[in-house]
């Protein structure tokens, strides 16, 4: 072995990289969504501010396109704790075409992209979101491109000790240059 060895190993193992990385781009097609979420959950009451601002941040984690919009809705207040706050989430994610399917948008190159939900990942999420999460999980994973998922999450109604927020999947991720 040369001094040379692990100059050309790092050359290597870069292309190597690379060319795993250029295999998994795919080719899909935004597809618009337009969904409501009312919360119903006993252990974390949400304002309606408050359920808007978690439902941002779990959009974002699972990479969706820049643009979308959450709005609250049916609020007494929208900083006052309510018993079924409401959002209605509008978001453009990639989907992988279907022959004959219908009502997709405009090409876009994707790779899947590992996404958790856990307590503190993303960094905002805690104990108390575990309701909010199984929610999250059963409304709007269904409309995403996903694959390999792995739920452990497991919610106790009225108490925060031995809740665990444990979800893992991989989501198929735009990877389009515009801020729209």
């Amino acid at each position: 072995m040369n001094a040379r060895t692990p100059i050309a190993l790092l050359l290597l193992m870069s292309c190597v990289t690379s060319a795993v990385a250029a295999e998994q781009t795919v080719m899909g097609a935004w597809k618009r969504h337009e969904v409501e979420l009312t919360y119903m959950g006993f252990t974390t009451r949400y304002s309606c501010d408050g359920l808007r601002d978690k439902a941002v941040l779990m959009l974002r984690q699972l990479g969706v396109r820049p643009g979308f919009k959450v709005t609250s809705m049916g609020c007494p207040g929208f900083q006052q704790v309510t018993d079924f706050p409401r959002v209605r989430m509008v978001f453009e994610a990639p989907e992988l075409p279907v022959k004959g399917q219908r009502g997709l948008g405009e090409p876009v190159p994707a790779v899947w992209q590992r996404v958790q939900f856990a307590e503190r990942q993303p960094r905002d999420v805690e104990r108390g979101d575990c309701e909010l999460v199984e929610q999250f999980r059963d409304k709007v994973l269904p409309l995403l491109a996903t694959r390999n998922l792995v739920d452990r999450t497991s919610c106790i109604p009225h108490q925060l000790s031995g809740s665990v927020i444990n979800l893992q999947l991989e989501v198929l991720v735009g990877q389009a240059a515009d801020k729209r």
